[in-house]
């Protein structure tokens, strides 16, 4: 996948599934001291260890989702979030103390659970309960590393 990536091919057009595609909204309906986690969920700069040892990216989202689906990955594949800044140019300044802050690594398949997570509470935002965001809260902190809170 990263060699097609690098060779400017195109990847398959495809649109990821839905529960994919939306943490940022829910960042508001969240206990504080939560929201950090659904900032790096929300990013769409993605970096993944290829099975050489070598890291790729960043990519978006819909990228590993579309190349798990064509069979590019395994559920196994190593990933974590890379920049999230909006502002490139501020990116290109912070890039050597950020790359140092980045977090640790999860598998992809921990990785699609968490969004599938955060878009199904999104979704039913509107009837849920403190409960129940703390325990969105409480099943993230189980599946993600420590260092993503």
């Amino acid at each position: 996948a990263a060699a097609a990536a690098a060779a400017g091919q195109a990847a398959p057009a495809a649109t990821a599934p839905a529960a994919v595609c939306g943490a940022a909204a829910a960042v508001a309906q969240l206990p504080a001291g939560s929201a950090a986690v659904l900032d790096l969920l929300s990013c769409d700069a993605w970096l993944y260890r290829d099975p050489e040892g070598f890291v790729q990216g960043p990519f978006g989202r819909e990228d590993l989702v579309i190349w798990l689906e064509t069979g590019f990955f395994t559920l196994d594949l190593p990933v974590r979030p890379g920049r999230c800044h909006q502002d490139r140019q501020a990116a290109a300044a912070d890039d050597e103390r950020h790359d140092q802050q980045l977090p640790s690594w999860t598998v992809l398949q921990k990785l699609l659970a968490a969004w599938v997570m955060v878009a199904t509470f999104e979704q039913h935002s509107n009837s849920s309960s403190s409960s129940s965001r703390a325990e969105l809260v409480q099943r993230l902190q189980q599946l993600l590393p420590d260092d993503w809170f």
